[in-house]
């Protein structure tokens, strides 16, 4: 702030490691010197004295002006210093006010260089990656969570308010992040538990800093988790709910059937992602080539690279993909067994370049399911890499 003045007022010098008003002061402490010894901030009372070129000296009235303005301006900006931080509009309402009764301007800029050196710098906000590791990681008080905050599990499918989220978030389980991605304004984050099981996490915030919105979805118990591909595993219920479509189709309280529904076609008829940012890759996997009517698998597959992994925690860890064929593997058995009627559609990605988060959900025969919450991590040549996916298995 000083040299910015310093660069504006005529022989101001302010020192890096020094006040305005220390200038000031030091100036005043030193007293009458020869010319020699004159700094460039003596200038501008050598001009407006009309004696360029000569020096201060005990018996110049001028001089003895000068220095009692000096010794004025370093008692202000001292008091004005040492008042600390406080609102700027006021610090600058009464520096203002000082400075309108100095008529001498060195002394003047003085002043106003020491009030705005100790005003107080903006907040600078935390990361979206910090917060959520706080959140994991530290005891917080409820000024974390805004006031309309919202949290949302399988097993906790709405908890809303300040106070109630806060008081969940006490006694939730303790988790470890293992993985976090780079987003934005909003961040998501893979887990395990001390008792061994793995889930992950949306985290959205608000400007402030707080969270808003935090949907985690825990893997579920082993003896529920699938040993095949789960939508052929889940062929015979999606049989089932299609003939329960037909016959109770007319009964409104039965299904929400859009007859008019078209089955899932690509979005913008993309032939490759926008970018190779995390966001715009998923968002065309998801968009663009699951949906493609002609070798949907294929364009899949080019986004990843040849040691991916995918992990599926409705899946007994057995029978993870791990490699760029097992993943092509589960890739087509999920469209083969899919069901036409079936859509996935994507809610909200977090914005991130190497790394993001994502929240989804199924739709079939006009009902959609509970999100489900997937984290995907791109290599160095923005292919993927990682994909960790867990949903509710109830719908």
């Amino acid at each position: 702030m000083g040299g910015a003045l310093a660069a504006t007022t005529p022989g101001l010098t302010v020192g890096s490691h020094g006040s305005a008003g220390s200038v000031a002061f030091a100036s005043w402490q030193q007293g009458p010197r020869p010319a020699a010894q004159l700094t460039t901030s003596d200038s501008l009372s050598r001009q407006r004295g009309g004696r360029a070129g000569r020096g201060f000296s005990a018996d110049e009235p001028k001089a003895s002006s000068n220095v009692c303005a000096l010794a004025a301006a370093a008692a202000a900006a001292i008091t004005v210093a040492s008042r600390g931080p406080s609102r700027s509009s006021r610090r600058r309402a009464h520096v203002i006010q000082q400075c309108s009764s100095v008529q001498e301007d060195q002394a003047a800029s003085l002043i106003v260089a020491a009030a705005l050196t100790g005003e107080k710098k903006s907040r600078v906000l935390l990361s979206p990656q910090r917060r959520l590791q706080n959140l994991f990681e530290l005891e917080i008080n409820k000024s974390s969570f805004s006031e309309n905050a919202w949290y949302e599990s399988p097993d906790n499918p709405g908890i809303t308010g300040q106070k109630r989220v806060k008081e969940f978030w006490d006694s939730r389980p303790t988790r470890i992040i293992e993985r976090i991605c780079d987003g934005k304004d909003s961040c998501g984050c893979t887990w395990k538990q001390m008792d061994g099981r793995r889930g992950v996490s949306f985290f959205r915030f608000n400007e402030a800093g707080q969270m808003t919105l935090a949907r985690e979805i825990l893997e579920p118990a082993g003896f529920s988790k699938f040993k095949t591909n789960n939508m052929q595993s889940l062929s015979p219920a999606f049989a089932v709910m299609n003939v329960a479509k037909k016959v109770f189709g007319f009964v409104p309280d039965w299904f929400e059937i859009d007859i008019n529904k078209e089955n899932q076609r690509p979005l913008y008829g993309l032939q490759f992602p926008k970018t190779r940012s995390a966001p715009d890759v998923v968002r065309y996997l998801w968009e663009e080539a699951y949906c493609a009517e002609e070798g949907a698998v294929d364009k899949i597959m080019e986004q990843y690279s040849e040691d991916a992994v995918f992990e599926d925690l409705t899946y007994v860890e057995e029978v993870f993909a791990k490699g760029w064929d097992e993943v092509s593997k589960y890739q087509k058995e999920t469209k083969e067994n899919a069901p036409e009627n079936l859509r996935f559609v994507l809610d909200e990605v977090t914005k991130g370049q190497k790394s993001c988060a994502c929240l989804w959900h199924v739709e079939f025969n006009g009902n959609k399911s509970p999100r489900g919450v997937s984290f995907y991590e791109l290599n160095d040549e923005g292919k993927v890499c990682y994909v960790r996916a867990s949903y509710d298995l109830s719908f």
